[in-house]
């Protein structure tokens, strides 16, 4: 039954010229031709707003129209019924609207603007969707308006068994069977068993139909509309849809029995959860999730093409590489964009350099490739990757403007060379700093419910159209016919920092922030700092406009919001802001922000170099998910510059969904515009896919009042169908054919001695009454809580916010150290009887810890190495001091594995990424930290092709304490973070929903443990 508007044919009583509408946007007036119009009854008399129109004119006169999102209004002309000479016709905007455009019949366009169908998956919001169907079709109003529901709702419903799919999925049959059911049970045949159960849930599907359509009616949920004109008879009517209400509805007739669920059951078995119900239904499952959705690429389904251009590659790929290749490909030639996600060890670099070559191959086109990867895998990674793996092409290194200028001018961008250029990250966004360019002035500005009276007041103007700044707020009026929002001047600290929503004017899009020496005049002035004074103040809180009265009243501000709430951010605010107002008034010398003269390369590459490179590759694209960083604004500008897109990391996500946002938004924004975001939506994105706190401030007057929420941990399943399915190639170690060798999890637990645990008792009752219960006072105190334990012999304090010292730590020698001791039983074990070399990873390094397992190690004879950060000398097995950069760590450790050195001690934040340590087999994790992205990455450094040797991962820990808690939490939240990318069992659904952060979940095992709530003593 198809009841698309696009189809719908003209009918002779509604000519094209029988009906005109005249509109304005604001701007200016358009009249058009129009043959379809349906608009409901708003609160106003005599006005409606269009919900569906279809208009003819020329192109350029329909964009004119709908250019602004201001939305229109007018009156129509010519109906033959002239009911509505005197009513007004609104569009509220058309950015609400789907634009169809189609050749017109007697003008040379034709748009129909729809309104949009939003898609609601916070179920606390309302939705309105239009339901039309011809009036020869009435009879089936009833379904579709409970289709309708079914489709802007979470909620189930009874399903729709009339469809083959669906009854496949219900009776864990072929489609091909379901099919033949239903001719035979439409035609009166029932006598099989399932025959029987279809035709049951054929008369429970309909009375599902009539009593929840009947209630949405009785709630007055069905609008009825007014199809002023259209090709054929229409019906239409918009539903209400609320979540809760639905649910409510649903509920009450299952109590009444008014509607029933089928008790009919295949499952004879009894299930003890998801772990054991999975494997007897996965192959079902299968079948059903192939029968209503289309795949892009079949496991094992190699084009011959792509077989024949293999034999380019330096090297040949295993099976499942292959695999991750073609669906790169298809997804490439499909949307131009494919993001790999893949466990270290997997072969990414491999996959990503690949694809883009064989794609180049496809397009016949030269390929000049773009990598923007982590500077410390720029060698270790990429230039080797190129030169084993893309035998045909050359490797460049860009560092800064001036190296694409010199490739510019030799023709390497032109010619017909297949070439690599490798951006490292931090070279990509280096560039000049800026600061605002708004103009702070005294505006005439109208009182608001004081006709003609006017108030003198400074605001931000832009410095090239004049226009005040503004943002919108939530009108407080409680006018009834007032506006939601109101629009009023930005405030005094709105340009502190540059924000991605205060760098263009609001008017003209003129960008709003410029170099920071844009006003030095000559190099001695710039060198020196010296450059004329600036109409902004530069401080440790951002820029503020030269205006010691609107500092002081923000200052005010923020103190009387600090005595309200303390928090340490609104003292450092407090602070930061004070010491401005020093700077200001003289008092102390003003700061300078001095920029170098450089361009950023992704600048110039946005500016002068579009469309030049064929492919771009974002190495570890996670590392540019706060759309703040410069990191991530360098990625946004290239991959606006590069026609197709690759990206790569081993770990998707950090356990929050809004930590997605960003990286979908520049990858996919048709399709996160499509469900329904805007580039700045990151928080509305955080309440449809994950969790999100309401939380309300109660006032002195017992009034409640909203204040911002908070994101919390945890994802929604949905958004796997909705924007990783069709977007990303998944690849883990379990795919890969050839024979790596197991990995194992070893729990050392390690029993205090007496002393140390008197200590730790001392220290955790410490920390108790230093918290009283605050999780952030709590989270400043874990790393103490932790790494005591691992360094006694060190004495530690505890002061109060104002910096009073509360507690001293025990001090204890340490002859007794049960962890040391359990560490060099594991080292001997792996390095003497099995001939392993041994990585330890240890975290909180700034007591000394490495040094001293180096000291201990080495006195039981082990060649030891200490890989630090690099402004730190690492320690050679053989004693030598040397800084180690950043793209040397690789390098660094091969030469020490050729020295004989058996340990590596190191933190995993500096091996997290693209480092191969297949030299080494077995890990101890000595200490642990509690983010996801370094415990997934560092514990694959090991197990990875080429690796031989069995992967032992030891989680050594004190028994209850601190330690214990942060190992076992980890173990949650890394299956929680795998959960979503399909390694999924029980513990994953649980882990998924886990609405607390590590530092809550944490402190609040904590607080249970010693007795103590809020504004409780410990005991």
């Amino acid at each position: 039954m198809d009841r698309s508007l696009d189809n719908l044919s003209l009918n002779s009583h509604n000519s094209l010229d029988s009906l005109r509408l005249d509109l304005h946007n604001g701007e200016r007036s358009f009249n058009f031709n129009t043959d379809l119009l349906i608009a409901k009854r708003t609160e106003k008399e005599n006005e409606l707003e269009i919900l569906a129109v279809s208009l003819y004119e020329t192109k350029s006169e329909i964009n004119k129209l709908v250019k602004k999102n201001n939305g229109a209004s007018g009156k129509i002309h010519g109906h033959p019924f002239y009911n509505y000479d005197q009513t007004k016709f609104t569009i509220k905007k058309f950015s609400n609207f789907e634009k169809r455009e189609a050749p017109g019949k007697k003008h040379n366009h034709r748009i129909t603007l729809i309104r949009k169908k939003d898609l609601v998956i916070d179920q606390t919001v309302e939705s309105y969707p239009i339901v039309m169907l011809p009036k020869e079709e009435a009879e089936h109003l009833q379904t579709v308006v409970f289709e309708y529901v079914r489709d802007n709702i979470v909620s189930p419903l009874f399903p729709d068994v009339r469809i083959p799919q669906v009854l496949a999925g219900e009776l864990f049959i072929s489609i091909e069977e379901a099919e033949v059911i239903l001719s035979n049970v439409n035609n009166g045949v029932v006598k099989t068993e399932n025959e029987i159960m279809t035709a049951e849930m054929l008369l429970m599907y309909y009375q599902w139909v009539d009593y929840l359509v009947q209630e949405l009616a009785k709630r007055n949920r069905l609008q009825h509309l007014e199809v002023i004109a259209c090709p054929r008879d229409l019906i239409a009517y918009e539903i209400i849809i609320n979540e809760s209400e639905i649910r409510e509805i649903v509920s009450r007739g299952l109590i009444a029995g008014w509607i029933k669920i089928s008790k009919t059951s295949k499952l004879t078995k009894r299930y003890d959860g998801f772990d054991t119900y999975m494997p007897d239904y996965a192959s079902t499952f299968k079948q059903r999730i192939e029968s209503i959705s289309v795949a892009q690429h079949h496991y094992g389904v190699i084009r011959e093409q792509t077989t024949k251009y293999l034999k380019r590659l330096g090297r040949a790929p295993i099976s499942v590489q292959l695999d991750a290749i073609e669906a790169g490909l298809k997804s490439l030639k499909k949307q131009k964009r494919v993001n790999i996600v893949g466990e270290p060890g997997v072969g990414k670099t491999y996959i990503m350099s690949s694809t883009a070559f064989l794609d180049s191959l496809y397009s016949q086109k030269t390929m000049k490739l773009l990598v923007m990867s982590p500077d410390h895998l720029v060698e270790s990674a990429w230039q080797r990757e190129t030169e084993e793996t893309l035998k045909e092409a050359s490797y460049h290194h860009i560092n800064s403007v001036t190296d694409i200028m010199k490739y510019e001018q030799q023709g390497l961008l032109q010619d017909e060379k297949p070439r690599v250029f490798i951006l490292p990250q931090n070279s990509a966004k280096s560039g000049y700093a800026t600061m605002p360019m708004v103009r702070w002035e005294t505006h005439l500005l109208p009182i608001e419910n004081q006709p003609n009276k006017y108030k003198s007041q400074k605001v931000f103007v832009c410095p090239h159209c004049g226009d005040i700044q503004k943002r919108r707020i939530k009108n407080t009026d409680t006018n009834p016919n007032a506006t939601k929002f109101i629009y009023v001047p930005v405030p005094y600290d709105h340009y502190a920092t540059e924000r991605y929503n205060n760098r263009k004017c609001n008017t003209c899009q003129t960008i709003l922030w410029g170099t920071t020496n844009k006003e030095a005049i000559s190099y001695k002035e710039f060198a020196s700092r010296e450059a004329k004074e600036s109409p902004f103040v530069y401080t440790s809180v951002g820029f503020f406009p030269r205006d010691l009265k609107a500092l002081r009243r923000l200052i005010e501000d923020t103190r009387k919001k600090y005595d309200e709430k303390p928090t340490k951010t609104k003292k450092a605010q407090l602070s930061g802001l004070r010491a401005a107002e020093l700077q200001m008034n003289g008092t102390t010398k003003e700061k300078k922000q001095v920029s170098p003269h450089k361009v950023p390369i992704a600048d110039y590459i946005f500016k002068n170099l579009k469309n030049v490179f064929t492919h771009l590759i974002i190495d570890e694209v996670h590392e540019i998910q706060n759309s703040a960083s410069a990191r991530t604004q360098a990625a946004g500008k290239l991959i606006a510059s590069v026609p197709k897109v690759i990206t790569g990391t081993g770990t998707l996500m950090n356990g929050y969904a809004k930590s997605l946002f960003f990286t979908f938004f520049m990858l996919f924004p048709e399709k996160m515009k499509k469900a329904g975001f805007e580039i700045g939506d990151v928080e509305k994105f955080q309440v449809a896919f994950g969790v999100t706190e309401k939380r309300y401030r109660i006032t002195s007057d017992k009034k409640r009042t909203t204040i911002a929420p908070k994101s919390k941990p945890g994802i929604s399943p949905i958004i796997f169908p909705m924007f990783l399915q069709s977007t990303s190639v998944f690849i883990t170690l379990d795919d890969l054919e050839t024979a790596l060798p197991a990995i194992e999890t070893e729990v050392v637990e390690v029993e205090p001695s007496q002393e140390l645990l008197k200590g730790k008792q001392e220290l955790e009752l410490a920390v108790a009454a230093a918290t009283k219960g605050d999780v952030k006072l709590f989270k400043a105190l874990m790393p103490l809580l932790y790494s005591y334990l691992d360094m006694p012999t060190i004495q530690r304090e505890i002061k109060d916010e104002d910096g009073n010292l509360v507690h001293l730590t025990k001090v204890i020698a340490n002859e007794d150290d049960r962890k040391i001791d359990a560490l060099k039983s594991i080292v001997k074990k792996e390095v003497v009887q099995n001939q392993n070399r041994v990585i330890v990873y240890t975290y909180y390094t700034n007591d000394g810890i490495n040094d001293y397992i180096k000291e201990k190690l080495e006195e039981e004879g082990y060649q030891v190495t200490v890989l630090n950060k690099n402004t730190e000398h690492s320690i050679s097995c053989d004693g030598t001091l040397k800084k180690v950069p950043k793209n040397k760590r690789e390098e660094y450790i091969k030469a020490e594995v050729k020295k004989g050195t058996e340990v590596l001690i190191t933190n995993p934040e500096l091996v997290k990424t693209g480092t191969n340590l297949v030299d080494f087999a077995p890990i101890v994790r000595y200490q642990m930290d509690y983010q996801v992205y370094t415990e997934r990455q560092a514990r694959g450094r090991t197990r990875r092709i080429g690796q031989t040797k069995k992967c032992t991962i030891y989680y050594l820990y004190y028994k209850q304490s601190f330690q214990e808690d942060i190992t076992k939490l980890m173990a949650t939240k890394i299956v929680a973070s795998e959960a979503i990318e399909g390694k999924m069992d029980s513990r994953g659904l649980d882990a998924i929903t886990n609405s607390r952060t590590p530092e809550e979940e944490l402190a609040k095992k904590f607080f249970e443990t010693m007795g103590l709530t809020q504004d409780k003593k410990p005991k």
